[in-house]
Order: structure tokens, then sequence, then C-alpha cells
């Protein structure tokens, strides 16, 4: 085993726990944000670049917490998408149903009242 094998072995270990601290830290901000009677807002926007995932534009989607903080969820890859409005409020509804499985009605009647002719 040579060193650089060892130090990208226990990087790798390394990033493991990390992540899965971080997994756990984020589930636990959710559900305090939506048991604890806050709330959790997704917000998206949509950049183009040379370099990310070879110019293929992305949209990036984050949470915003009701006590200010944020989340960092995603990273949607748009190629050969219309990204118009009722695709974009589709797109958030996806995603507000995966934070609140069971409760899509909710979820839906949030997104007819933001916008009206989806």
């Amino acid at each position: 085993m040579t060193l650089m094998t060892c130090v990208q072995d226990l990087a790798g270990k390394q990033l493991d726990r990390i992540f899965a601290e971080v997994q756990l830290y984020v589930i636990a901000k959710l559900q305090e944000a939506r048991q604890g009677g806050g709330w959790v807002m997704i917000a998206t926007d949509g950049r183009k670049r040379r370099i990310a995932a070879g110019g293929a534009p992305l949209m990036n989607v984050m949470y915003l917490l009701s006590d200010g903080g944020s989340i960092f969820s995603d990273v949607i890859d748009v190629s050969g998408v219309t990204k118009d409005a009722k695709w974009v409020a589709q797109q958030h509804i996806d995603m507000a149903e995966k934070l609140a499985p069971g409760n899509p009605g909710k979820v839906r009647a949030y997104a007819v009242e933001a916008f009206p002719y989806f």
C-alpha cells in the first residue's frame, strides 16, 4: 500500500463520516422547521458556466428556513428544458412534496395560490 493510497483511504473515510453527519443535521433542521411551527421555502436559480457540467445549464435548489438559515439541496441539469413559469412551479411542487410527504394537498394549495394559472 502506497502513501497516496493511505491518504486517499483516510480522506475517503473522513469525507464519508462528515457527509453522514451533514445528512443527519439537514434532516434534523428540516424536521425542526416542519414540526416546530416554522416553514421551509424552496428557492431556485439558474446558471450556465463553461466549466460546470461541461457548460450545461444548471438549476440550484436551496431550502430557506424560517429561522434565517438555508440549506443547499441539489443541482439539476436543465439541458433541453423550456424553463417557463409552469415548469419551474412544477419543480417546486415536486420538491415540496418530497419535503412534506403525505401532505401534497397543502403543497398544491400553496402552489395554486402562488401560480393561479397552474
